[in-house]
């Protein structure tokens, strides 16, 4: 295993509280897809977090890692990170640690 997962978890905390406080406006549940649906990468990971953590919608883990995977395309470094993540846990994703290093490493790039 590439990375521990208590590293991943603690990892995971601060860059949700980070995408927390970077959100100057909260945005509805409707305008982030319509966003996300236009491509917009930003909204494509925000999204995949509401479905992780199931804010406003029902739980989803394979819906979070569309989005997060959709963003993480794009260069996201944030929502690369989130996808290797999942990859770690095995949410949305089969687990595969090889994925998720290879995730982890886009993100650090």
């Amino acid at each position: 295993m590439p990375l521990s997962l208590g590293f991943a978890k603690r990892f995971s905390v601060a860059l949700l509280i980070l995408g927390t406080a970077l959100a100057a406006v909260p945005q509805s549940i409707a305008t982030l897809r319509e966003k996300a649906n236009n491509g917009d990468a930003d909204s494509q990971a925000r999204l995949g977090v509401v479905y992780e953590d199931g804010k406003g919608v029902t739980q989803d883990y394979s819906q979070a890692a569309f989005w997060f995977r959709k963003s993480a395309d794009q260069n996201d470094a944030d929502a690369q990170t989130m996808l290797g993540l999942l990859y770690v846990d095995g949410n949305g994703v089969p687990q595969d640690y090889a994925l998720a290093d290879v995730w982890f490493r886009k993100a650090a790039e």
